[in-house]
């Protein structure tokens, strides 16, 4: 074939001439030059648009071929319209009879091929070979073939007999046929034959046009390289190919072909080829093969210019030479390579294809970011060998590793590609803008970069979405098209932060940014400040990017299986440790296991034996092949089984294929159970993996149920255990309880790195500090840079400027100081030097570059790529937001097929990392909590003195630091430019370079730390007889399963692992590796279409184990399904069968009849991405819904669908329902799940959603059989299927599927259980309604008995829906037994309930008046009655009637009626009438005027005019000088002037909004304000409380508990405690352990609280509770703190007391002997000062007053110390116990040893985190610590250590000069003060004291200064040491033996001074001084 004129990406155009079987040929007249032959072979499978129909000669069809064996052959092909095809059959549709006619006329007219094969070849006279072909279906019939009638391939070596071949039959030449046209189907060659041709041809055929003919025969080049293996014959086919291509110099093209053919052979395969093994040879024996050496370079170096195509694999060979050292190797190789990179960029590849894969980057290389061609398509990939064992070693790790790097990385570079041509769809990757550094964040020694950014696409919430998610890879770039790649991972994902901020936290990975630093990233990310972009690669990392790196790290040369693994060897190998090996019987009895104990029992005992002599135990062992055979003896497994744990166990590598519910997990665990009871057990755990979370779950819980396995005997690796029996199981808690003696040296050594750490993060964040400060320049800055000289000529402008010059010399002549100070503003009191400065700042603002001069400065190159970098981010915001993505217009069943589901299991993978993420860093003792922000180092940009920033400088700026020295005065803008630039880069330069070494320091101490703690935890987990994990566990924790080395692996799930990931989990010493899984279902998950398809990466090991004829067993019973159902997989599981004894008793749904149904409809699917069909998914809802109504728990059904968003308009509907139906609800709902993510769970009915329906008949993806597998297998009951049938029928799995299924309809029929009623829906309206009227399936009355069991109480209702007949409601007559009354009552109703309410008359005693009571009520009820006839009777006064009731109790004087009267004044009036006249009061309204002015009034007759004010409104002049209106009784002088004032308030300026006359209280502005911000944080608790809430109600099983303190914890909250420890308390505590407690319920309720407080503003604070064990349980594990009932002894009433002070809270009193206090965050809000006790408070009064807490200072109440009351509960959140032993000991009682007068030493203690309560160093120790720590009132300092100073003649001193005191009645108690001085005179003073020669007089006079405040010492006098001396000193009587200067409010003073008595210098006084401790701190 012709290069010249070939092109394989033409489209040609051809006519069918012949079909046979599935093979077409398509008659080519018009190229047969360019192909070779006139006909073109084509397999139907290739036509895209055949639509099922027949084949027929004479159709057209256009195609695109490549070269095959065979010869020309279509790669692809369509049918177009011609006169025997029409468009209307184009497009699926029938062809009409005269269309159907016009075919059959066009196919009579063609003479049909005939089959045959040569059967006899003979040379005739002339030396031509003919050829005799046998007809296939009559090989009598003969015809004779002459060698000119061969295809031109084939004529120069001819063929061979059995080559097969399609003929016509020729003319009649004699008796014989000639054959005619023919068409060659399969060559037959003989190797021997071929390789003599070839030398005899080219020993006598020395030109060029001689040999073209040979060229020509590609088929037989093509033969020659798949069977050359003989050395000798390598070697002579290598020499003459070195002769032809001598020879042929102008036949290129025909080189080319034939050599490409002959090396599509495995001969040059660097892994596996002939010519490898024969190199290596050839090393060991140089001179036997030196003619050879020089013969194969030659042909390296010709194939690389004829076939450029292998140049990858001669590279590759070349290799195995370069390191002998020879010239011309190496030179031919590094030529080669140079050739091979060119020739790679013409054709689309990259330089990887010329790596093995040891040398291959673990990240994208740029090349391959930019590459035209996808990583899946390069063709250094090789496929998977499914069915063929490999070679070697190498070919198999560099086939996965390279498969496994295109999976990982391909949809990242072919995305970023797609971005950079402005084509990117968001969904394949998201892209952020206007990325920025938000801050620094360093935690545990890892360094993550806060940054701030904004997504492309439109995302409305991050934090809710898939996106940035814990450990996803990012792509940062500076030049906008990614053409300099900065790589990093997603670290720190806080949700909040995320939502509110659009903040992330992420970590660069130095291994992939080779040639850029972290801090290099940071400067970029300055400089660029929102002009970076990032890309987030759509593959999950961490499921690929730990195996990337493991896989290239791994030894397989050193794996104990390899030859299992890699060459698939078939004999069985037992397990070395299994031969001879015994079983402890009598262990796997106690294990309680059922099975075990009948088992023995039915055995004979003949197979078992007891060891008394040989073994201290009695127990009873029996051998493993014996123990086998009990197995087959026993009845309790049946015969699969039995056979699957034989294979396990006398197999190295064990494979046991389980169909769907044939009890995997059980078998797993019985093999398990034996392994685990051996008498000599695994010196290792077991290593237990799985795919799924609840698989290993299930595996561990069936371990500990069934007593294979004691709890604390299994370790589980990962953090989504749901199994509350594995709580204790996990690696965290494994890990805090590990004892302190395991590993000891392990524990300290990671102990050290810690503390390394925590040093190196404080100098970085030292470090960073000073380096913010030179983000940009200042003014200063630039004066700094200047000598004065040029200083003075910037501002003289080069002394031009006179006036300014005598400026400058007058101002440093009168005020003595420098040109730069005054530049710099230190001198602005001085008229003239403020006038210099302000010239200054206005001559520097003039002369600085303007921001056109730096866009100006940028060059063209920038320009344009940051216009790039907009207009594609531009285009990609236009693509996110309207144009249709290319997935949706697809119609290909390819890209269709790629359709699965990438977010669900993105979500899942992305969580499963998290989750052991955490988990890692909780062991390790470092991470932040998930509702934990992490603290930023943030960088400051936006400091206003700035002048210049960093940003403002363009990526090109050059550096010329000569410009340093230069002249200000007459610079170019670009030299300004340049000069600022380099100005600030001399400012930076320091802290560069230290920042840059302590990153670099960090990130190696970060992997020491890390190798340390792997070290631990597998020192710890050595100890488990079970570890288990998911296969994603494995990945992450990689370096643990190397250090654990379990020599025994179980792999559950197995055939859903993807090869690399499984094998890198195997460790070198692997003795036994059991694999359980089913092929035959779902294979694991790879995203990449071409990798899944053409390279079977989607293969798992077990899958090509058992297909390459390893031997395996398959369990044959399944456990889960009716027969029925297991029968519809007889397909896929010819062998399975049921377990009938316990799949029978599986009862159908209530109203279905059948166990499979095929529920078909017309409705077409929605053209998403992911596809979609509304229709379908209210039908199965619909359905899902009926079920319910009709009986079943909707916890019973799952709804499965092929595609996501199929599962999203599902769940859609469901929440609809759950809004309008109360038969579901969130926790009681249906299971929604893709078949993808349901393999391995189950359920009593399933309904599954097929979801395709177009005209098109395409299926995508749902044509896998294993997928149909897992849909089809998962329900115990029934299965329903939904779905479009006549688009699901082209799939040919799901045809054979539902031809089978026992209902396959367009409806459904539901049927009543107990009658023959019927009910038919056809569509989800008739559902709809059914599901309204639910009774309409069977209107029957029901017809159910009740309890009461009479024959004619039966339930009237109708028999449907199903209902309870737990009460009779009939109504039945009933006699009351005592009254004889009749009446009615329900059935159910207890007799003993009843009472009898007939109503009986009766009269009363008293008065005789009728009445009637209730019957039931007797007797009793007419003496509670009361008559209510009216009284008769008359009143006393004998004028007016009772009008009380007869019943009532009463008398009959002082009567109550109105009469008439006349008063005094002379008004009438009504009266009572038993009242005097005299006390009736007029009413009656006059007029009487007011006595103090001329107004009158209106009033009461019965009022004095006097007690009346003037209420008329009149005007006057107030004082202020307003005018105002008041009433008249009013003073003029009260009344509050309502003029608006317009002062101002003096604390905030702004004016106040009150009246006048008001008084200017508080500012209303500002407290509108605090009500904003009040409201705001309310607002913002409240959302927290409801966070919580949500948390809780998903999982409401949340337990509380407490995790032990990381040791940076540890020491924080212990200094807290040291801190606030008041010495009188006398209490010296050994905090040995803190745990922190977690309490979601109380921290929501904590939450809740702190929105209503009055002051919710105020920040939480932190104070001490001491209670006993019980208190420490129920509050901190319980509903938390009680409120106490009132008690006098309370002093402040009923609230939870709470103090600042440790020591008073650890008090015996409180503590109850627990040593144990509680240190709680509070609440205090708006506190009230006590000022006095107060014990009647409750919360109630405390709420009325408006506070929310109370504070009470001493002496108030005798309190010593200050007291905190809370009255609400919650307002107080247990956070940590703090665990202590009280060492009460003081100074007197820990005596240092009796030192000789004389005698100095000076004893260093460290800080321990125990303390030994004999040792009186460590003792004093606790004591300077506990005055340190409580002593400082600001900054808080770490003690590195101590030194105790012992000098008993100082001692001597000091203790006479106190006894002095003493007996003069003066101060003689010594207090502690602190002395700071520089290093080298603290030893002088510890031993001689302090000499007052040495001081001067100070502020306060003189003498020798102390402070009781620590942090004055250190910040003012301390000098070149971080030291200071803690002292004893005796004040005797202050102001004569002592100065007190500053007290503050707790009696500290801010110093003392001793020197003087009296005033006067006095030597004696120093020994008032005793030096006692040196305290050395950071």
């Amino acid at each position: 074939m012709s290069e010249k004129t070939f092109d394989k990406e033409k489209l040609y155009e051809g006519v069918i001439v012949a079909q046979n079987n599935d093979v077409c040929f398509i008659r080519v007249e018009n190229h047969s030059q360019v192909f070779g032959s006139k006909d073109v072979f084509l397999h139907i499978s290739k036509l895209k648009n055949r639509r099922g129909l027949q084949i027929e000669p004479q159709m057209k069809v256009k195609f695109k071929a490549d070269m095959k064996e065979r010869g020309p052959a279509a790669v692809s092909a369509e049918l177009v319209e011609n006169e025997g095809v029409s468009a209307e059959w184009n497009h699926g549709k029938k062809r009409t009879k005269n269309q159907s006619n016009n075919t059959k006329k066009k196919k009579s007219e063609i003479t049909d091929f005939l089959n045959g094969y040569i059967c006899e070849a003979c040379t005739s006279k002339s030396g031509e070979t003919i050829y005799f072909v046998s007809e296939e279906n009559n090989r009598k019939n003969q015809f004779f073939l002459h060698p000119s009638k061969l295809p031109s391939t084939d004529k120069y070596f001819g063929l061979e007999v059995g080559t097969r071949l399609m003929f016509k039959e020729g003319v009649q030449r004699g008796k014989s046929r000639e054959v005619g046209e023919c068409i060659i189907l399969n060559r037959v060659y003989k190797l021997k034959n071929l390789i003599q041709k070839l030398e005899t041809s080219i020993r006598e055929k020395k030109k060029e046009s001689e040999l073209v003919g040979m060229l020509r025969s590609v088929h037989a080049w093509q033969f020659l390289g798949d069977q050359l293996r003989n050395n000798a014959d390598m070697i002579a086919m290598i020499e003459m190919q070195n002769e032809i291509m001598s020879l042929c110099k102008a036949s290129d093209s025909l080189i080319k072909d034939a050599f490409g053919a002959f090396l599509k052979g495995d001969m040059l395969d660097p892994h596996s080829g002939p010519l490898k093994d024969y190199m290596l040879k050839m090393l060991v024996n140089k001179d036997q093969y030196s003619v050879h050496r020089l013969e194969i370079l030659e042909y390296f170096r010709n194939i690389s210019q004829y076939v450029p195509s292998n140049i990858s694999r001669v590279i590759r060979l070349l290799k195995y030479w370069i390191s002998d050292d020879d010239p011309l190797v190496t030179s031919l190789y590094k030529m080669l390579k140079n050739l091979g990179r060119f020739l790679l960029h013409e054709t689309g590849e990259t330089d990887v294809v010329l790596m093995d894969y040891q040398e291959v980057p673990l990240i994208p290389t740029l090349p391959e970011i930019r590459a035209l061609q996808s990583m899946e398509f390069q063709k250094h990939l090789l496929p998977v060998l499914t069915s063929t064992p490999y070679e070697s070693e190498d070919q198999y790790m560099d086939t996965y590793f390279k498969l496994q790097r295109a999976e990982g990385y391909s949809a990242l570079c072919k995305a970023i590609r797609e971005f950079n041509e402005g084509k990117l769809d968001h969904r394949d990757m998201n892209v952020y803008k206007n990325v920025s550094l938000a801050g620094l964040t360093v935690n545990y020694g890892r360094i993550s970069l806060a940054l701030k950014l904004r997504s492309v696409k439109e995302v409305k919430d991050l934090s809710a979405s898939r996106y940035l998610m814990t450990g996803n890879l990012l792509c940062l770039t500076f030049n906008g098209d990614f053409s300099d790649p900065v790589w990093a991972k997603v670290s720190i994902r806080h949700k909040d932060t995320l939502k509110n901020e659009s903040v992330v936290w992420v970590e660069l990975t130095s291994e992939h940014n080779r040639n850029a630093t972290t801090f290099d990233v940071i400067l970029k990310l300055l400089s660029k400040d929102r002009m970076v972009l990032m890309a987030e690669a759509p593959t999950y990392y961490p499921s690929f990017g730990p195996v990337l790196k493991a896989l290239q790290q791994y030894d397989i040369s050193e794996l104990s299986i390899k030859d299992q693994i890699v060459r698939c060897e078939k004999t069985a190998v037992r397990p070395e440790y299994l031969e001879n090996s015994f079983v402890n019987l009598d262990q796997l009895l106690r294990s309680g296991v059922r099975m075990i104990s009948r088992m023995v029992a039915e055995c004979n005992t003949d197979l078992i034996v007891k060891y008394d002599e040989e073994r201290e135990t009695e127990d009873r062992f029996v051998s493993v092949e014996n123990l086998i055979q009990m197995i087959f003896r026993s009845k309790k497994l049946d015969g699969s089984q039995k056979k699957a744990v034989k294979h396990a166990l006398t197999n190295r590598v064990a494979i046991i294929q389980g169909p769907p519910g044939t009890g995997k997990s059980f078998i797993g665990t019985k093999i398990t159970e034996i392994l685990l009871n051996l008498e000599t057990p695994s010196s290792t755990p077991i290593l237990v993996i799985t795919y799924k979370n609840h698989a290993l779950d299930e595996f561990l819980t069936g371990l500990v149920k069934n007593g294979i396995c004691e709890v604390n005997d299994i370790c589980r690796v990962g953090g989504r255990s749901k199994e509350p029996m594995l709580e204790d199981c996990q690696l965290m808690r494994i890990m805090s309880r590990a004892k302190s003696h395991d590993a000891h040296e392990l524990r300290d050594n990671i102990y050290d790195v810690n503390q390394h750490i925590k040093e190196v993060e404080e100098e970085l964040k030292n470090g960073i500090a000073e380096f913010n400060t030179d983000l940009g320049l200042r003014l200063e800055d630039i004066v700094d840079g200047l000598e004065d000289d040029k200083l003075t000529k910037f501002l003289t402008n080069n002394h031009n400027d006179v006036k300014m010059g005598r400026m400058i010399q007058d101002a440093i002549f009168n005020k003595q100081t420098t040109i730069k100070d005054i530049c710099k503003g230190h001198m602005n009191s001085d008229k003239l030097c403020g006038e210099i400065f302000k010239r200054f700042g206005a001559i520097f603002n003039y002369w600085k570059p303007k921001g056109s001069d730096f866009r100006d400065f940028k060059t063209n190159i920038e320009s344009l790529r940051e216009y790039l970098t907009s207009e594609r981010t531009r285009l990609s915001e236009q693509t996110s937001r309207s144009a249709v993505s290319r997935y949706d217009q697809s119609t290909d069943e390819e890209e269709d097929d790629d359709d699965d589901e990438d977010d669900e299991e993105f979500n899942r993978d992305a969580e499963e990392w998290n989750n052991e993420r955490l988990e890692l860093l909780k062991v390790s003792g470092g991470g932040i909590n998930k509702n934990e922000v992490p603290i930023i180092t943030h960088f400051n940009m936006n400091d206003p003195n700035m002048i210049v920033r960093l940003s403002d400088f363009p990526d090109s700026c050059p550096l010329e630091e000569h410009l340093l020295s230069s002249n200000l005065v007459g610079m170019s803008s670009q030299e300004k430019i340049k000069y600022l630039y380099a100005r600030l880069y001399q400012l930076q330069n320091n802290s560069r370079e230290l920042i840059s070494s302590l990153m670099s320091k960090l990130e190696k101490l970060t992997d020491m730390k890390d190798e340390l703690e792997s070290l631990f935890r597998a020192k710890v987990l050595k100890s488990k007889k079970v570890v288990g994990m998911t296969i994603t566990g494995a990945s992450i924790n990689n370096r643990l399963v190397k250090l654990l080395s379990p020599e025994i692996v179980v792999v559950e799930e197995a055939a859903e692992i993807l090869e690399p990931q499984l094998l890198v989990a195997l460790p070198k010493d692997l003795k036994h590796l059991i694999m359980i899984g089913d092929h035959k279902q779902l294979p694991p998950q790879v995203n990449t279409y071409q990798l899944k398809k053409k390279l079977n990466f989607d293969c798992s090991m077990m899958q090509r184990l058992i297909q390459n004829d390893v031997a395996f067993v398959q369990l044959e019973y399944q456990n889960r399904m009716r027969p029925e159902l297991a029968e519809l997989l007889d397909d896929v599981y010819p062998r399975l069968l049921s377990n009938e004894a316990r799949v029978l008793a599986i009862k159908l749904p209530n109203v279905l009849s059948c166990s499979s149904y095929f529920w078909s409809h017309d409705h077409i699917e929605a053209s998403k991405r992911s596809k979609s069909n509304v229709a379908e998914a209210k039908m199965v809802v619909s359905l899902a819904m009926l079920l319910v109504t009709y009986g079943h728990s909707p916890k019973e059904i799952t709804i499965l669908s092929a595609y996501l968003g199929q599962s999203g308009e599902i769940k859609k509907e469901i929440d609809s329902y759950k809004k309008s139906s109360t038969l579901l609800s969130d926790d009681n709902s249906f299971g929604v799940s893709t078949i993808d993510n349901y393999q391995g769970d189950e359920n009593s009915i399933v309904i599954v959603s097929l979801v395709r329906g177009n005209t098109t008949g395409t299926v995508g993806f749902l044509k896998d059989l294993p997928r149909r597998c897992v849909a089809q297998s998962r329900a115990k009951s029934c299965v329903i299927f939904v779905g479009n049938e006549n688009t699901v029928n082209q799939a040919r799995c799901w045809k054979t599927l539902l031809d089978q299924v026992r209902v396959k309809s367009s409806s459904l029929t539901l049927n009543c259980p107990e009658h023959n009623s019927t009910k038919t829906i056809q569509s989800n309206r008739d559902a709809q309604l059914l599901l309204s009227k639910p009774e309409a399936l069977c209107s029957k009355p029901c017809r159910g008995i009740f309890p009461c069991k009479i024959s004619d109480h039966f339930c009237r209702k109708p028999c449907q829906p199903p209902h309870q007949h737990s009460r009779c409601l009939a109504k039945v007559s009933y006699q009351f037994p005592d009254c004889l009354h009749d009446t009615v009552k329900k059935c159910h109703q207890d007799e003993k309930e009843l009472r009898c309410m007939q109503m009986i008359s009766f009269n009363f005693e008293d008065c005789g008046h009728p009445e009637t009571r209730v019957c039931y009520m007797g007797i009793k009820q007419e003496k509670i009655l009361k008559c209510k006839f009216p009284c008769a009777s008359m009143m006393s006064c004998k004028k007016h009637k009772c009008k009380k009731t007869c019943g009532d109790s009463h008398v009959h004087t002082g009567c109550k009626g109105l009469v008439p009267t006349q008063l005094a004044c002379g008004h009438i009036a009504n009266k009572i009438c038993c009242m005097d006249d005299r006390e009736v009061i007029c009413h009656h309204m006059v007029v009487k005027k007011l006595a103090n002015c001329q107004h009158s009034r209106k009033i009461e007759c019965c009022k004095s005019i006097t007690d009346y004010a003037c209420q008329e409104i009149i005007k006057s002049k107030l004082k202020c000088g307003h005018e105002g209106k008041h009433k008249c009784s009013e003073p003029k002088e009260t009344v509050i002037c309502d003029h608006p004032c317009a002062r101002e308030h003096s604390s905030c300026k702004h004016l106040c909004t009150r009246k006048c006359g008001e008084k200017c209280a508080d500012c209303k502005v500002c407290l509108d304000i605090f009500e904003e911000k009040k409201k705001a944080a309310v607002k913002e608790w409240k959302d927290r409380a409801d966070m919580i809430a949500k948390e809780l109600r998903r999982k409401a099983d949340t337990p509380c508990s407490v995790e032990v303190t990381d040791q940076s914890e540890f020491d924080s909250k212990k200094d807290l405690v040291i801190k606030y420890v008041q010495p009188s308390h006398n209490w010296f505590p050994d905090i040995y352990k803190i745990e922190r407690v977690i309490n979601r319920k109380l921290e929501k309720e904590f939450y809740q609280v702190r929105s209503e407080l009055f002051d919710p503003q105020r920040p939480e604070d932190l104070k001490f509770h001491g209670t006993g064990d019980e208190g420490v349980q129920g509050i901190c594990f319980g509903d938390g703190f009680r409120l106490p009932d009132i008690n006098k002894n309370n002093m402040f009433g009923q609230g939870v007391y709470l103090a600042s002070n440790s020591s008073k809270s650890a008090q015996e009193l409180y503590t109850k002997g627990s040593c144990k206090l509680l240190l709680c965050r509070v609440l205090l809000g708006k506190s009230f000062p006590a000022t006095s006790p107060m014990n009647h408070l409750t919360p109630k009064e405390m709420k009325k007053k408006g506070y929310d807490s109370l504070y009470a200072k001493p002496p108030i109440g005798g309190l010593k110390n200050d007291e905190f009351v809370v009255y609400d509960k919650r307002q107080a959140l247990p956070a940590y116990i703090i665990h202590f032993r009280s060492l009460s000991y003081d100074i007197t009682k820990c005596k240092l040893p009796t030192r000789s007068l004389g005698v100095f030493k000076k004893t260093k203690v460290y800080p321990k985190r125990t303390f030994d309560n004999s040792n009186p160093y460590e003792m004093h120790y606790i004591i300077a610590e506990g005055r340190f720590r409580r002593l400082q009132s600001g900054t808080s300092y770490r003690i590195e250590s101590i030194d105790i100073v012992e000098n008993a003649e100082l001692e001597q001193k000091f203790r006479n000069k106190q006894a002095e005191f003493k007996q003069k009645g003066i101060g003689h108690n010594p207090v502690f003060g602190f002395h700071g001085t520089s290093a080298q005179n603290i030893d002088s003073i510890l031993k001689k004291n302090f000499d007052l020669a040495y001081f001067k007089t100070g502020v306060y006079g003189f003498g020798i200064y102390f402070s009781e405040q620590p942090e004055v010492s250190i910040g003012s006098y301390v000098r070149g040491c971080n030291s200071v001396i803690l002292c004893e000193i005796l004040l005797g009587v202050p102001g004569v033996n002592c100065k007190e200067v500053r007290k503050d409010g707790d009696g500290r003073c801010w110093a003392i001074v001793i020197g003087e008595t009296n005033g006067i210098r006095d030597n004696s006084t120093m020994d008032q001084i005793m030096p006692r401790y040196v305290i050395n701190y950071n």
